[in-house]
């Protein structure tokens, strides 16, 4: 077990991931700014996007060095190497966001980790959370899957096997590929509330929402810049069930079981509500009667 704690006052190397704005500079905090400016080394996605983003803040590093997804996995190990026993401070920054969603840092904290070396991370922008936030839909609870591939038949399956999902969505897409994805959602997961948003904390930041049967009439030439889209989970109802039900209650029915508590049994193997369940199960009795 790894338990370590009180890392601003830890004596010893430190590793801090810091997020960067996503599209307005403003959005940096006061954290992050000292963060970099503190820093002994300074690791980034791409060292002339950081370049920039420090000049602009009059911030000179000690040292650059470039440690993106490509390399991560033979540069990391070698940088937290070189971290033993010291104690310098190492800040990671990607291109924009917070580092290590969809963007590369986790097998550098991982790394970091497993050698014993304390890790923390800054709070700041990160996409997905601004994009929940303004879409409209329900923020209880999420799931984020990144990138769908731009691979059409691997981007349906994989909405194929999250056509279930009772919870809202969000996936990151390129511009080029946002309208197709929208379209696929649409033909496997049925129309459902969703919103595609773009150029989020920008001059042109866009909020299109909807439902997926709508997207149809969007011009895919208005859709520029980093888009988010989220997207309604499924709802389960008993009408979504309803070849499922019937299995059920004819054997329970077979099986002498009477229609009230065939209903009773149906909604908790299914997840769904007993009034529901027990409507159609009084139409399918009474069909049976007849």
């Amino acid at each position: 077990m790894n338990r370590i704690k009180n890392l601003q006052d830890h004596d010893g190397p430190l590793i801090v991931m810091v997020p960067v704005p996503i599209g307005n500079d403003a959005d940096i905090s006061l954290r992050a700014l000292d963060t970099l400016k503190r820093a002994d080394l300074i690791c980034c996605e791409d060292t002339r996007t950081t370049a920039q983003l420090l000049a602009r803040y009059d911030i000179h590093p000690q040292r650059l060095v470039s440690l993106y997804s490509q390399v991560e996995g033979t540069k990391a190990p070698e940088i937290v190497a070189s971290l033993k026993g010291t104690q310098q401070l190492l800040a990671y920054c990607s291109d924009a966001g917070t580092p290590g969603i969809s963007d590369p840092g986790a097998l550098l904290v991982r790394t970091a980790i497993d050698a014993g070396i304390p890790v923390t991370a800054l709070p700041g922008p990160c996409a997905l959370v601004t994009a929940l936030v303004i879409s409209g839909l329900d923020t209880a609870d999420f799931a984020f899957y990144g990138f769908l591939s731009d691979k059409r038949a691997a981007r349906v399956h994989k909405l194929e096997e999250l056509a279930h999902v009772e919870i809202p969505m969000i996936f990151y897409e390129s511009p080029v590929r946002a309208l197709d994805t929208l379209k696929d959602m649409y033909e496997v997961l049925g129309d459902r509330r969703f919103a595609l948003l773009r150029e989020l904390t920008k001059t042109n930041e866009e909020a299109i929402r909807g439902q997926l049967s709508e997207v149809a009439d969007l011009d895919p030439a208005s859709i520029r810049g980093e888009c988010v889209i989220v997207v309604d989970g499924f709802k389960k109802t008993s009408d979504s069930f309803d070849a499922e039900i019937e299995k059920l209650y004819r054997l329970y029915a077979d099986n002498g079981i009477s229609p009230s508590l065939s209903a009773k049994l149906i909604a908790a193997q299914l997840g769904l509500r007993k009034n529901e369940v027990y409507r159609i199960v009084q139409r399918l009795d009474r069909g049976a009667q007849d």
